[in-house]
């Protein structure tokens, strides 16, 4: 997936509040002024075990650290909570990492930093991501009670080889005890996380695991074709030959057998990775899609507020030692790469990312927001994506085609305005 562009990444430090979190009323957020949603991120590094091809910042074995970061952790929403006292947030969601490793009454006590600083609104969507083996009773059910209504499951697999392959320490039949747990917890809005196109992977395998997986009645999936990270665990054993990748057929064949059996199912495909039963779309997911604002506290998080961009370190020991002992609430710590979007910025952002989605990106609505049509700005590569049948317009909106979905990212690459 095409990220934002790349930028240079400054060094480490402390900016005043100023400097991000207030405007001259000469500069204009179209972002901001025209989204009613308010997004919080919060990232949980900690797992009780590192998968074999994750390259997000987490870490297994780092129990000991768990309560010198919920105090950095802590320090940060108390600034953040200060700047946007008069926002209404409309999507939490708790990431990792395993939010649910870190047990009852430290979950317990993050969720109440949330609800007693942040305004929430009333229908809010608050998302907590969990694996198998730490989703009990007693830790799902702590975190309904505290206002969680949504759950992610990470599953990935319920074939006993991949899940060793993938490095995962549940079992297949893990996700159905926990799922049991969930719902006797009070959840009925719980999604499962599935990965194809694995080293080896077979297609009956990969039917298999979507047959368990919607006999589980969930009402969302996310399901994500592998990308080989450089530096995981799984990447050297695929570049250094000792297991072979899928060819692009028989991705392409797990592919379509998914779209079958979703469709099949009932479930609608609403961005490219993503599928739900209708009401059941991740509004935290459209959220980003939609270049919503939002908030990112924790390690290695992202921010887009108020026309600014920036993200937190990856590294444990820095983030918390920014955060330690007494900050005066006017100043953000552990600041990385702070750029100003501006508004030719961000809209050349919201194409990119509103054609994930699959309703395309409203053409009314980027009119109102950025103030020109997308021909106003980008004749030339409509035109282009028209004749190659990479895009189409359906009632006002601009979509990727179906049959260009697996090449998302070459047409993506016609909206980025390469600068040097």
């Amino acid at each position: 997936m095409i990220q934002p562009k790349d930028r240079e990444e400054t060094a480490g430090g402390c900016l005043d509040i100023q400097e991000l979190f207030s405007s001259p009323p000469t500069e204009i957020y179209p972002a901001h002024e025209h989204s009613q949603e308010r997004g919080l991120y919060i990232h949980i590094p900690f797992c009780v075990s590192k998968c074999s091809y994750c390259d997000f910042a987490s870490f297994a074995g780092q129990d000991h650290r768990i309560e010198d970061y919920l105090q950095a952790l802590s320090a940060e929403l108390q600034v953040l909570s200060q700047l946007t006292e008069n926002e209404v947030f409309t999507s939490i969601f708790l990431g990792g990492g395993t939010p649910t490793a870190l047990g009852k009454e430290r979950l317990a006590y993050l969720l109440d930093q949330i609800t007693s600083q942040f305004h929430l609104a009333d229908d809010a969507e608050w998302t907590c991501e969990a694996n198998p083996e730490s989703a009990t009773l007693e830790i799902l059910t702590a975190a309904r009670q505290a206002g969680v209504n949504r759950l992610s499951l990470g599953v990935q697999s319920f074939d006993t080889e991949e899940l060793r392959l993938l490095a995962r320490i549940h079992g297949p039949d893990a996700p159905q005890q926990a799922l049991v747990y969930a719902r006797a917890a009070g959840f009925e809005n719980i999604s499962l996380d599935l990965m194809f196109g694995l080293p080896e992977q077979r297609i009956e395998a990969w039917e298999e695991t979507l047959d368990r997986a919607l006999a589980l009645n969930s009402k969302h999936l996310s399901i994500y074709g592998l990308i080989l990270e450089g530096g995981t665990p799984l990447e050297k054993q695929v570049a250094q030959g000792c297991i072979p990748q899928p060819g692009e057929q028989s991705y392409l064949d797990m592919e379509n057998l998914l779209i079958d059996k979703l469709q099949s199912a009932g479930f609608i495909r609403y961005e490219i990775s993503n599928w739900s039963l209708p009401g059941y779309q991740s509004r935290h997911n459209r959220l980003y899609w939609r270049q919503d604002p939002w908030l990112g506290a924790g390690l290695s998080a992202h921010t887009f507020w108020r026309g600014r961009r920036y993200c937190h370190s990856s590294d444990l020991d820095t983030y918390i030692r920014a955060w330690q002992g007494p900050r005066h609430s006017g100043v953000l710590c552990d600041i990385h790469g702070p750029e100003i979007i501006d508004p030719a910025r961000e809209a050349e952002d919201a194409v990119i990312f509103g054609l994930r989605m699959i309703e395309g990106i409203d053409c009314e609505n980027f009119l109102k927001r950025y103030g020109y049509r997308l021909e106003d700005r980008w004749h030339m590569e409509l035109a282009q994506a028209f004749e190659r049948n990479w895009l189409v317009m359906t009632e006002g909106h601009l979509c990727l085609h179906p049959s260009a979905i697996p090449i998302s990212n070459e047409v993506f690459e016609l909206f980025i305005d390469i600068k040097d």
